[in-house]
Order: C-alpha cells, then sequence, then structure tokens
C-alpha cells in the first residue's frame, strides 16, 4: 500500500475501524475446507463473500477482493486466515489497479501506448469510469500478426482500447442487467446478455464473458472480460495459424489442404464453422511413436478424426449452448456437447475433451482449443488413467515399484485390456483395520488390482451384457444389469459403473463406485445396512449366537440369508411365533449359517462339477447343485422341497468375515403342515386322495395337526401302475379296519421325524433296536442315498426324500407297500354267496382304479 494511501487509512479513525470490522466475524470459526461449497460470511462490517477457483480460495468485501495465502491457522478463540490483501478500503484508482492486476498486463501495455490526450483522460482521478478490461488470455486468442498490428497502429490501438472504457459511470455487477446498453469513449454501444447465468459483454459480433466482476477503484470499476472487442476479422484458420496454444495442429493441418479450405472459408460449408482443435500441450503429451503412427504413417486416420472436430453451418459458442447439444460433425461422427456447472466439454466417440479456451470469435464461425483428441484413442491405459482426477489414486498406485509387472502390461498396446477402475472415493470408505491389512500386503494388493482387469478384450458397455463372465487376471468378472445400471461383481464384491467407456489405444476403461474383490465390512454390518437382507437380520440380531458370530471379524462364515421381499409376505402371526421362541430362532440359525467356511463363489465355482455337498458343525448337509435355471445353481439344507435357485455371483454379497447370500425361503423351516406339503408335491398329485382314502378315518386330521410329529412314506402317483387288478380291487374293497391300520403303519412312523440321514443312522444296523419302522431297510450303496424299504417281498424305493412339514417328514416312495397273495381256487359256493351287492362292489373298485390310472396318465403326460 503506497504511503498516501496509508495516510489516509490511518489517520481516519473511523474508515479503521470499518477496515479493522470488516476482517473480523464474530461468533463464528469457519475452516476453510479443500472441497466443496463455500458460503458467505457476515462480518463486522459487511458481507464477506467466499469463492474457490481451482485450488485457491477468495475472499471480497466492499469490491476488493484478496487471496487466502494461508488458510486455516488456530488460535486459542478462533482460527487466522491470511490473505494477500487488505479488504474493504479502496485507494487504487481504475488506472493505477489495472496497471497493477497481473492478469490485465497486456491491456495495461497498450493503455500506455495511447495518444497522450486519451492517456492522461483516462488517467484522471476525478472522472469516473466503468473498465472491460480484456485478460491476457483474451489478447492470445487474437491472433499474432493482429496483435502486432494493434501494437504498432495507434488509430487501431485507440479504437479497440476504448471499446472497452465507459466515462462517466460506475457501473456494478448488479447494474448489469439482460438488454441494458453502454456507450464507450469512443461512442461504440455495449449490449448487456445474460446466458447460463453468466453476464456477456457484447460489441458487434463478439461476447464477452465477465470473468471477474467488481474490482472497486477511487474512481469506478474494473470488470475482467474474456475477449477482446473490435478484434474479430480473421478467418478461423487465421485463429489457429496465429494462437501460440495451436502451433502444432497448425503445422499438421498444412498436410491436409481439404481443411485448410474449409477452415479459411475458401471452401463453403454452408456458411459459418464451429471448430474444436486440440492444444499443442495436448500434442505434446502423446507419445512420440503415437504422434508418428496416427499424422506420419496413418494420416489418413488422422484426416477422419480433424473432420470430426468440425461442425459445418453453426456458429457454436458457449452462449448458445445451455446444457446438452447432440451435433454431426463435416465428418459424420456425432459429437455430445456439454455446458454445465461442471464444466464445458465436448466427448466424440466415446472420447471426452475439455473446452480450455472458449469463444474465439472468427470472421467465418467460432473456435474453441480443447485438451484432448476426438474419435481416434491416443494414450495406452496407463497414459489415458493419468488424465482423468478421479480416479488418480489407482493411477498412481499402479506406479508404485511393487506393481512395475502390472502397470507394464497396461502399457504394452499390443495387449488388449477392458478395466474396472475404482473411483478415489471408494478408497476413503475403506475402514481403518481393512486398509492396513490392504496395504501392508503387497502380494494382496496386486490381486485385488488385477481382479479389475480383464485380457479378455476391450468391450465397451454396451458389450457387457447381463450374465456374462469374464475371465480376470485375478478370479472372475461376472455382469449384471438393473435398468440402465450395469453392476460388475468379483468374489461376491458388487460394483457398479459410474462413468463408462473411457477408450484407449489398448483397451476400454470403465470407472466403477467400489474396490471389488477385497471386501471392507463385517457381516453384520453388509446386512444392516442392505434392504435385501436387513428383515433376516432383524428377525435373528436377538439371538446371540447369531450376532456375535456376524460381528467377530476373525470368524469365517456363510449365510443364508431370505430375502426381506419373502419375509415381508408372511403372516405378521407367522414371524411372531418364529421371533417369540428361542428354540426356532436357534433351528434356523443352524439351518442358513456355516460358522465355520467361506463358501463365496470362488470356492463354489472350484469344487462344483455337478453337485457337492459341505457339512457345517452343527452337521447341517449344505448342498450345491447345478441347475438348467437362469441362477444356474440350487441351494438347500438337505430338504428336498426348500431348495432355492441361487445364483453365486448376483445373489452373493462378501464380507470381511464370509459371504452372506439371498435366498427366496427358509431352508429348514416350513409352514404348512404334512398334508398341505402333500399336496403342494407333483409326484403326489394323483395318488394322494386315493391313498388317504384307504387309510383309516381321521388320519387327515392327525396329520394336519402341528401338536402331533410323523414320518410319512407316500406313494408316488406311478406306484398304482405296480399293482396288479385285484390288488386294486382288494384295497377299495378294504373295510377290515385292521388292515387299514397296518398299511397305516407301514407307511408313517408316529411321534417322530426321520431325515434320511436319521434313517440311516438307527436302521443301518441290522441288530439295532433304535431303529422305529415296521418295516426292513435296504441300504443299496453306501457311496449314495438309495433306501428301499421291504414288506413281504414288495421292495419300495425312496424316490424323493426329506420333504419338511411343521409337523415331520415325508418321503417319497414308488410302490405301495401291499401285496395280495393270490387264491389257488375260488369256490362256485362263495362266488355265490356274494351276490348282486358284490358285484356291485367289484365294479366300482374297477372304475376307482380305471380313474387312478386315467389320473396317472393326464399328470405324467403334462410333465412331459
Amino acid at each position: 500500500m503506497p504511503s498516501k494511501a496509508q495516510d489516509i487509512l490511518f489517520f481516519n479513525t473511523t474508515l479503521l475501524n470499518y477496515t479493522i470490522h470488516a476482517h473480523l466475524v464474530r461468533d463464528s470459526i469457519l475452516f476453510i475446507p479443500a472441497r466443496g461449497e463455500l458460503k458467505d460470511l457476515q462480518s463486522m462490517k459487511g458481507t464477506i463473500h467466499l469463492v474457490r477457483e481451482g485450488e485457491d480460495v477468495f475472499v471480497q468485501s466492499n469490491r476488493i477482493r484478496a487471496k487466502i495465502t494461508f488458510p486455516n491457522i488456530p488460535v486459542a478463540n478462533g482460527v487466522v486466515h491470511v490473505i494477500d490483501h487488505i479488504l474493504y478500503f479502496i485507494y487504487k484508482t481504475v488506472f493505477v489497479e489495472t496497471n497493477t492486476t497481473q492478469s490485465l498486463s497486456i491491456f495495461a501495455s497498450h493503455l500506455h501506448g495511447i495518444p497522450g490526450d486519451l492517456l492522461s483522460h483516462i488517467q484522471s482521478t476525478v472522472e469516473t469510469f466503468t473498465f472491460f478490461a480484456p485478460n491476457n488470455d483474451a489478447f492470445a486468442k487474437v491472433p499474432r500478426t493482429l496483435q502486432q498490428q494493434m501494437a504498432q497502429d495507434d488509430r487501431l490501438r485507440s479504437e479497440v482500447l476504448g471499446a472497452h472504457i465507459v466515462k462517466g459511470v460506475d457501473v456494478s455487477f448488479a447494474d448489469l442487467t439482460d438488454g441494458k446498453t453502454l456507450k464507450t469513449i469512443n461512442n461504440f454501444t455495449l449490449t448487456v446478455r445474460k446466458f447460463n447465468n453468466d453476464i456477456y459483454i457484447q460489441n458487434g459480433n463478439v461476447l464477452a464473458k465477465i470473468e471477474q466482476a467488481d474490482i472497486g477503484c477511487t474512481n469506478g470499476v474494473i470488470h475482467i472480460v474474456s475477449n477482446v472487442f473490435r478484434l474479430d476479422q480473421f478467418t478461423v484458420l487465421d485463429a489457429i495459424k496465429g494462437n501460440n496454444q495451436l502451433l502444432r495442429i497448425s503445422e499438421m493441418l498444412s498436410h491436409f489442404q481439404e481443411l485448410e479450405g474449409i477452415l479459411s472459408g475458401r471452401t463453403s460449408l454452408g456458411g459459418k464453422v464451429t471448430v474444436f482443435m486440440p492444444s499443442d500441450l495436448t500434442m505434446m503429451s502423446l507419445r512420440n511413436e503415437t504422434r508418428k503412427s496416427i499424422f506420419v504413417e496413418h494420416s489418413d486416420r488422422a484426416l477422419r478424426a480433424l473432420k470430426g472436430h468440425i461442425i459445418e453451418g453453426e456458429s457454436l459458442s458457449s452462449t448458445e449452448i445451455y446444457s446438452v447439444v447432440l451435433k454431426y460433425t463435416y465428418g459424420g461422427q456425432r459429437v455430445t456437447i456439454q455446458n454445465l456447472d461442471s464444466g464445458f466439454t465436448i466427448e466424440g466417440s466415446h472420447i471426452e475433451a475439455n473446452i480450455v479456451t472458449s469463444d474465439i470469435w472468427c470472421s467465418n464461425g467460432v473456435l474453441h482449443i480443447i485438451d484432448n483428441i476426438l474419435h481416434i484413442p491416443t494414450r495406452n491405459i496407463m497414459d489415458e488413467m493419468a488424465r482423468h482426477g478421479d480416479i488418480s489414486s489407482i493411477s498412481n498406485i499402479l506406479r508404485l515399484e511393487g506393481m512395475k509387472e502390472l502397470s507394464l502390461s497396461l502399457s504394452n498396446e499390443n495387449n488388449h485390456f477392458t478395466l474396472f477402475i475404482p473411483v478415489n472415493s471408494a478408497f476413503s470408505s475403506i475402514p481403518r483395520a481393512r486398509a492396513d491389512t490392504l496395504f501392508a500386503n503387497s502380494t494382496l494388493f496386486q490381486n485385488v488390482l488385477k481382479a479389475h482387469v480383464t485380457s479378455t478384450g476391450s468391450k465397451y458397455a454396451n458389450d457387457l451384457y447381463d450374465g456374462i463372465s469374464m475371465k480376470a487376471e485375478e478370479e472372475f468378472l461376472h455382469i449384471s444389469r438393473d435398468s440402465s445400471d450395469v453392476f460388475i461383481t468379483n468374489n461376491n464384491v458388487k460394483a457398479r459403473i459410474i462413468r463408462s467407456d473411457i477408450p484407449a489405444i489398448n483397451g476400454i476403461i470403465h470407472v466403477v463406485d467400489t474396490i471389488m474383490y477385497f471386501p471392507f465390512y463385517v457381516a453384520a454390518d453388509v446386512m444392516y445396512n442392505n434392504p435385501k437382507l436387513r428383515a433376516f437380520y432383524d428377525l435373528m440380531k436377538n439371538l446371540s449366537e447369531f450376532s456375535n458370530l456376524l460381528q467377530d471379524e476373525f470368524s469365517s462364515i456363510t449365510v443364508f440369508a431370505p430375502s426381506s421381499d419373502f419375509l415381508s409376505s408372511l403372516s405378521p402371526g407367522d414371524l411372531q411365533r418364529i421371533s417369540a421362541n428361542p428354540q426356532a430362532l436357534r433351528t434356523i440359525f443352524k439351518g442358513h449359517v456355516i460358522p465355520n467356511g467361506i463358501l463365496d463363489s470362488k470356492f463354489v465355482r472350484t469344487n462344483m462339477q455337478h453337485r457337492f455337498t459341505f457339512r457345517s458343525m452343527y452337521g447341517i448337509p449344505f448342498t450345491f447343485a447345478k441347475q438348467s435355471t437362469v441362477a444356474g445353481t440350487s441351494i438347500d439344507a438337505g430338504y428336498s422341497n426348500l431348495r432355492y435357485d441361487l445364483d453365486i455371483n448376483r445373489d452373493g454379497f462378501a464380507c470381511s468375515n464370509g459371504v452372506v447370500y439371498v435366498i427366496d425361503g427358509f431352508l429348514d423351516y416350513s409352514f404348512k403342515n404334512i398334508i398341505d406339503e402333500m399336496k403342494a408335491q407333483d409326484k403326489l398329485k394323483a395318488s394322494l386322495q386315493n391313498i388317504m382314502g384307504i387309510f383309516p378315518p381321521g388320519v387327515e386330521e392327525d396329520f394336519r395337526d402341528i401338536n402331533n410329529e410323523f414320518t410319512v412314506f407316500m406313494p408316488a402317483s406311478e406306484a398304482f401302475l405296480y399293482l396288479s387288478q385285484p390288488e386294486i380291487l382288494y384295497l377299495h374293497n378294504l373295510v377290515n379296519s385292521t388292515e387299514k391300520y397296518e398299511l397305516l403303519e407301514r407307511h408313517t412312523v408316529n411321534g417322530t421325524s426321520l431325515s434320511i440321514e436319521k434313517i440311516r443312522a438307527i436302521c443301518g444296523n441290522q441288530n439295532s433296536t433304535e431303529c422305529v419302522l415296521s418295516v426292513n431297510v435296504i441300504f443299496e450303496d453306501d457311496d449314495t442315498e438309495d433306501i428301499v424299504l421291504e414288506w413281504n417281498g414288495v421292495q419300495s424305493r425312496i424316490i424323493q426324500s426329506n420333504i419338511l412339514a411343521n409337523n415331520g417328514m415325508i418321503h417319497i416312495i414308488d410302490r405301495i407297500l401291499f401285496k395280495v397273495e393270490e387264491e389257488t381256487t375260488t369256490s362256485s359256493d362263495s362266488m355265490s354267496t356274494r351276490g348282486v351287492n358284490a358285484a356291485s362292489t367289484q365294479f366300482s373298485a374297477i372304475v376307482s382304479y380305471l380313474l387312478v390310472l386315467s389320473t396317472f396318465c393326464i399328470v405324467y403326460l403334462v410333465k412331459r
């Protein structure tokens, strides 16, 4: 601050107090965050506006702006932020402020070169001015030859500079309303325009955006703008060849006369053109061999790509693009232009570029400078990743010494990969203990990274079909789709693609929201936070064995959780009966949790041929079997009626201490009694009613009583086919209650529920006194579960076992344990004594036999 300004400030107590108070915020402690939105503060003298520009934060008070150079210095009673300029106190004239603002150095140098009378006029301290001052970037948009001409031509310089100065008024940013006009000191008209919530100043064909507003001065105000007025009489080709950011592309264009003709206006494309040209920084960032390959050895590819940077017939500035615009280029390629709060970008053939310099107004259109080459990949995967800040964590990790092998492979342009790269924020959600485990084990870390890479080819998101699997460098990648979302799963850890289709020379990159392969959270957290699993967690959490095991980070568990949709379909009474019964909860726990093994997708795939069984420490057999269904696998815990389809990739959720699968019901708990469960079995549809009609009265009521317990060996529909006609007739004429009870006894065990495993255990020894079956049990093969029941020479095989009901167990057998010894003689007297009633009964039996037989045939044909 000059001494004169200091004298004014320090000898004016009121002004000094106001200035000091403008720097103080009372009753508020604000630490400046590194990212995110900044809100205004109310100081003891006016409002302090905070603005973030890139990595810098600026504060503004009373039209004085300062940069925070040292933020967040804590003190006993608050926090201090050091700034590079005093706030509130304005002490510079517009001329002095222009000369001391670094970004206006070119404009200031031209001011010193204008004729003396105009210069002295601008230097006046008593007249009021509003400057719309072009910054140095604005002058860089003007071709070099035109800048040189302006430096040598006083008339042109005075015309250009005067077009940016309004005399006699102090026009603040708030006064710049859409459509307002102002007259400059050399009588040019400036018109205020509002586009996309930004304010532009227009003179002739040039629109200049206000980049920084309200720089307060003692005799006016300065607004810094993005373009220079009165200097637009040059073609797009002139702009390219005269721009210091485009020297490389200018040289290359000299080899493509077709493009030069279009850009110069010599070849008409129906009027104006909009052109997006890659900067020299972009060109120099490419490897030498890449530049040589594209622009020398395969120049036809370069020509096609550059045609895709030109839009014919339109002059599209940032002011004419309000959100997202789709256009077709001169080369026929489609491009997507976006002008959003997040930035001004263009995308072509899946390649995105930032528009780093916009709106170079030319006589035949508008030129934008971009930071990438569209339509043709120009970087290998490693180089391409380095361009994207949102995946910098993985990009940097791959450059570590321990990752050299993988990074070299990803740099090899002869390979073809598809990568699913976790976004940076995925790392911030890792619990500290798991992060330590991951980063301390370099082999594990490499495997985790490899789990995101497949060398099976370059695949865009549209090529990732629902249900396909790809061999990753570590394990397998499985694709699933839900509406427009694409999910990738490896080792039961699922990630969602949040940004797709970033092309590289040797592959395609997709950005995902989660780190795959390596789970972070224990099963309790996974189930609590997953809507599909939450209901089962809430049902079981009060059982200490369950909750303790799931929270133990050192356990190795597999959980089969009935889905929330299934549980919500149950009646409140059913759920209440389970939750209020500790024994029921304990049974469900043992039938749905393997506390001694992690049966994740890798384990299942490795062990699966056709089927395999894993027996838990509680002795429960969990069987995985291949199926021809979409899911591909089924799971049961020993009960054939409680077997569910299971997609080991889609339905599994990895945990740091195991894996949780979601299934469509209980594995070891039935809500149906024996009768209702038998009615649900296809194999019993044609036999159940007939068999129940043969059993003694009252049996059906017994089978419905949940306070009783039974083991039932129920003949299948096909069982009647093995009976002779006399046997059918005999059964349907059976009136002897003793015989009925004997038949029932052969097919049921009262008072106990016997699984096939229990039958093997208690009846396996011929001398066993524990076998409660009234028939013989034959075990055909120790290596299989085949069991045959035998009575009086009739052998009946168990063809479906372990059908669980809430009051017992059902096994379906292929024959009725019944036979009639054929009579060697039949006397005429005995025949005659039967009379008409006997003949009628026999006829009814034959009809019943035919009905049973026809019913079975219909069921058989339907099943086929």
